[in-house]
C-alpha cells in the first residue's frame, strides 16, 4: 500500500482511538444499579469498557456510531462522511483478544493472535513490548490494523488459564452447531457477543490464579518464585530447608512459600532486594517500616512470617557464617516482636487487623457502612467522579451526586457544600487514598488492584479493618486538623459514656455537638448502635466493640474508654 494510503488509515484510527477515549460520554448503561453481577463488572472492569462492549459488540447500530463519530467530530474538519463511514465500520468489527508481540520494529509490531491462531503487523505500537502478553482489542482500517485498547497486560502462567477458558466457549459454541472446525470469522463473532462473559471469566481467572499461586503451586510457579527469592545457591539451601520444616517444624511448603512472598513483594522487591541480599540491608529496619505501614494480615501471621524466616536462616547457617547476620537480625526481632506488633497496631496505610476484634465479629457478618463504600465504588466509575486539581478531595459536583446516592446530609447548614462537609465521604475517600487503593496516574484517578485484595476479605475481615481504621486517631490526623480529631473523640467518649450508663435514650440527652451529630449516623451505619425514631440503644455488635476497645487499648492512637467505664455487659 502507498504511504498516502497509509498515512489516511493512520488518520482514521487517530480518530478512532481518541473517540474510544471518550466513548464513556456517548452512551448510558440501562441497567438495575443493584444488580450484583452489573456491580461486579464496573468495579472490576469500569464502565468505559463496558459501553464499548454495548455499542460496539452488543448492538453494533452502524448508524447509531456514524452519529455519534459526526457529533464527535464537530470540532475536526479533515474528515468527511465517506471516511466516518469508514471508520463506523471498522469500529464495529474491531474486537477484544489475547495477543503476544513476537517483535518490534520502529514503525509497526508483530504480533501473534493467541485466540485466532495468526500473527499480523500492527502499526503505531510504540506503547507495545517485546514478548508482552496482553488483552486488548484490536481494529482492523483499510487493511491495517492497530491496538485500540489495552485491557490488561497478562502474566504468562494467568494467560494460559485465561485462553484455555476461552478455547471452552469456543469448544461449547461449535458443538451446540455441530460446526467441525471455527473460522476467524466464527471465533470473532463469539469473541464480540460473549465479551462480557469473557469479562466475569477474566474475574474469575484472576481470583482462581491467585489461589493457585497461594496454594497449590505448579513445579515451574514454584521455581520461578524460589529462583526470584534467592540467588543460585541460597535457592538450592532453601528446596532444602523447604523438606525439613514440613518434616521437623510442620510447616508445609505452600505456607512457607506464602510467608516468603509476603516479605519479597511487600518488603524486598520495592527496594530491588531478595533474601540473598541480605548484607544490602537490616531486617530490623525492613520489618520495623513494614509494620508501620501494615504489611500483613495479622499479628500471628507476623509472627510466624518472622519465625520461619529465622528458621530458614538458622538452617542456612549451617553452611556457611554468612548467615550469621540475617539470622541475630531476625532473633531481635523475634525478642522485641511486641515492639514491632505495636507498630502493626497503630498502622493504617495496610490492611492489619486485630484478630482479637476479628473473633467477636459474628460470621457471615454484614453493615450499610460495608454496603456504603461497595457504593462508593462502584459510582466513582459509574458516575464519573472526578478529582479536584488543586485540592486532594474529590469536586463539589461528584460529591452532591455521591450524598444523593447514600443519602446523605451535611454536618452543618452550608450554600455550597464539598467533601468536608460529607463526613463519610470524607472518610471513604481519605479510606481508600490511604489504603493506596485509589491510585493517583498523571492526574487520573482510578482503582489500583488493591480493591480486589480488599473486596475479596470476608465481610468480618472488611469490617475489622473499618473499625481499626476509623477509631485510629493517627488516621483521623492525616486529613482533619488535630482541634476536630479531639472534638470528634470527645463527642465520641459522650455517646459511649452516656449508653454505658443509660441504654435507650433520646438523642437530645446525649448532649453532643449539633455539628458532630453525624458521629450517630456513622455509628448506626457500623451496626454499634440503633436509632429509632429519637430512641438511641446499644447493639450486641456494639458492647462487643466498646468492650473491646476497653481491654485492648490503652493509648493515644485510638478511643480508649477505660477511664469512665468498667465493662458493658
Amino acid at each position: 500500500m502507498s504511504k498516502i494510503e497509509r498515512l489516511i488509515a493512520e488518520t482514521k484510527f487517530l480518530f478512532a482511538k481518541n473517540f474510544y477515549s471518550q466513548i464513556d460520554n456517548f452512551a448510558k448503561i440501562k441497567a438495575d444499579k443493584n444488580d450484583e453481577i452489573y456491580k461486579f463488572l464496573t468495579v472490576t472492569r469500569g464502565t468505559k469498557e463496558l459501553k464499548a462492549f454495548i455499542i460496539l459488540d452488543a448492538h453494533r447500530n452502524e448508524q447509531r456510531i456514524l452519529e455519534m463519530l459526526k457529533f464527535f467530530c464537530k470540532s475536526n474538519k479533515k474528515l468527511n462522511d465517506t471516511m466516518l463511514s469508514s471508520i463506523a465500520s471498522s469500529l464495529i468489527n474491531s474486537y477484544c483478544t489475547v495477543i503476544e508481540v513476537l517483535s518490534v520494529d520502529e514503525d509497526y509490531c508483530v504480533i501473534y493472535d493467541k485466540l485466532l491462531n495468526k500473527s499480523f503487523k500492527v502499526e503505531s505500537a510504540s506503547n507495545l513490548s517485546d514478548r508482552e502478553l496482553l488483552f486488548a482489542r484490536l481494529i482492523e482500517i483499510d487493511g491495517y490494523y492497530y491496538v485500540i485498547s489495552i485491557l490488561e497486560v497478562l502474566d504468562e502462567s494467568f494467560e494460559l488459564l485465561f485462553t484455555s477458558k476461552i478455547y471452552n466457549i469456543f469448544k461449547a459454541y461449535a458443538e451446540e452447531r455441530n460446526l467441525k472446525s471455527l473460522s476467524d470469522e466464527n471465533k470473532i463473532e463469539i469473541l464480540k457477543i460473549y465479551l462480557a462473559d469473557i469479562f466475569l471469566i477474566f474475574a474469575s481467572s484472576t481470583s482462581e490464579f491467585m489461589e493457585l499461586q497461594n496454594t497449590e503451586l505448579s513445579e515451574k510457579d514454584r521455581t520461578l518464585a524460589i529462583n526470584t527469592f534467592f540467588n543460585n545457591e541460597d535457592s538450592k539451601i532453601f528446596e532444602r530447608f523447604l523438606l525439613y520444616a514440613n518434616s521437623k517444624l510442620e510447616y508445609e511448603e505452600e505456607m512457607c512459600i506464602y510467608f516468603f512472598n509476603i516479605v519479597y513483594i511487600e518488603c524486598l522487591a520495592p527496594i530491588g532486594k531478595n533474601f540473598s541480599d541480605f548484607e544490602n540491608y537490616n531486617f530490623i529496619d525492613i520489618f520495623e517500616n513494614a509494620t508501620k505501614n501494615g504489611f500483613i494480615y495479622t499479628n500471628s501471621e507476623f509472627k510466624n512470617t518472622i519465625t520461619l524466616l529465622k528458621y530458614y536462616y538458622e538452617f542456612a547457617l549451617k553452611t556457611s557464617n554468612k548467615f550469621l547476620k540475617p539470622y541475630e537480625e531476625l532473633k531481635y526481632i523475634l525478642k522485641y516482636i511486641f515492639l514491632y506488633q505495636n507498630n502493626l497496631s497503630k498502622s493504617f496505610n495496610g490492611f492489619y487487623f486485630d484478630e482479637n476484634l476479628f473473633e467477636l465479629i459474628p460470621n457471615n457478618f454484614e453493615c450499610t457502612l460495608l454496603k456504603n463504600y461497595i457504593t462508593f465504588t462502584d459510582l466513582f466509575n459509574d458516575l464519573k467522579l472526578q478529582i479536584s486539581e488543586n485540592k486532594n478531595m474529590l469536586t463539589n459536583a461528584s460529591v452532591n451526586k455521591l450524598a444523593t446516592a447514600l443519602n446523605l446530609k451535611t454536618s452543618r447548614e452550608i450554600k455550597t457544600p464539598n467533601q468536608t462537609h460529607y463526613p463519610l465521604i470524607n472518610f471513604f475517600y481519605n479510606f481508600s487514598v490511604t489504603k493506596s487503593i485509589l491510585k493517583n496516574e498523571n492526574g487520573d484517578f482510578d482503582f489500583s488492584e488493591r480493591l480486589m485484595q480488599f473486596l475479596s476479605l470476608d465481610g468480618e475481615e472488611q469490617y475489622a479493618i473499618f473499625i481499626e481504621t476509623i477509631f485510629n486517631r493517627d488516621f483521623l490526623l492525616t486529613y482533619l486538623n488535630e482541634k476536630k480529631v479531639n472534638i470528634i473523640f470527645d463527642n465520641l467518649k459522650i455517646i459511649f459514656e452516656t449508653l454505658y450508663h443509660k441504654d435507650n435514650i433520646e438523642t437530645s440527652d446525649l448532649n453532643i455537638d449539633n455539628e458532630y451529630s453525624y458521629l450517630l449516623d456513622i455509628l448506626q451505619r457500623l451496626d454499634i448502635i440503633s436509632i429509632s425514631n429519637t430512641k438511641v440503644t446499644i447493639t450486641n455488635n456494639g458492647k462487643a466493640i466498646l468492650n473491646y476497645f476497653s481491654k485492648n487499648f490503652v493509648n493515644s492512637n485510638v478511643i480508649s474508654i477505660n477511664n469512665y467505664k468498667k465493662s458493658i455487659s
